[in-house]
């Protein structure tokens, strides 16, 4: 059984009716020594795809807040898609195959011209880091041999978690240069569309909506098609956006 992190939103501010300014500032999740508490649960599940290609996707929602107080502090949903495995190929197969071990790619171009951006290439050290930190011990994120033989590709697979982190960062990044501190995220939306592979560029691109105070992000792999878009929320720091 093989699992894709297909997207989902992240509530970075969830709203919280009837407490006060000084109790939402309380609420936050700091890294201060306080323990937090999780309530992770299933909310939806469904089947798509025909018999020996069935896809099931399944939305996982976890209400994260400390433990000393009932506010929520952050509020996310992941939506998962579990695959069946691929047939695996032989170590020796696969290096007679090599052209063919990385999988076509879809090209999907970003719809506007971004106005702020940020270029690097992810070395192996980070997803090593960043595996560690998340306690994730999968192998395409990890090793380049069982990547190929079970999925397909000839590099390691850069995170899913990985890829949103580095929009918030550059989203946050650009709000607090054009608006300053009185402003911050809220709320991301958004959705995985394709792989970004260990050691090839990436660049993390945005552009703000002026109508609604809004910005769109996404993230462009090799020949600058999309792998990765969503929509981030903002407003100043007494605001609340959002609802569930």
């Amino acid at each position: 059984m093989r699992r894709m992190w297909a997207g989902g939103t992240l509530d970075l501010v969830p709203p919280a009716p009837g407490s006060s300014q000084s109790e939402r500032a309380t609420a936050r999740l700091r890294l201060d020594g306080r323990r937090a508490v999780c309530d992770e649960s299933i909310t939806n599940v469904r089947e798509t795809g025909k018999v020996g290609e069935e896809k099931l996707w399944v939305t996982v929602e976890r209400r994260m807040r400390n433990e000393d107080s009932d506010i929520l502090g952050l509020v996310e949903t992941r939506d998962l898609v579990f695959l069946r495995d691929r047939q695996r190929k032989s170590g020796a197969l696969l290096e007679v195959d090599r052209p063919e071990a990385r999988l076509p790619r879809r090209v999907v171009k970003a719809p506007h011209k971004a106005t702020f951006s940020n270029t690097l290439i992810p070395a192996r050290e980070l997803l090593f880091r960043f595996s560690a930190l998340t306690f994730n011990a999968h192998a395409i994120h990890l090793d380049t041999y069982l990547t190929r033989v079970a999925e397909g590709y000839d590099r390691m697979l850069v995170h899913g978690p990985l890829t949103l982190v580095l929009m918030l960062e550059v989203a946050g990044a650009r709000l607090r240069e054009s608006k300053g501190s009185s402003w911050e995220l809220k709320r991301i939306e958004y959705r995985n569309l394709a792989p970004l592979m260990v050691e090839e560029e990436m660049r993390v691109c945005g552009r703000e909506k002026a109508e609604s105070g809004e910005m769109e992000v996404w993230v462009e792999g090799p020949g600058g098609s999309m792998a990765a878009r969503g929509t981030v929320f903002t407003g100043r720091r007494s605001e609340y956006v959002g609802g569930y």
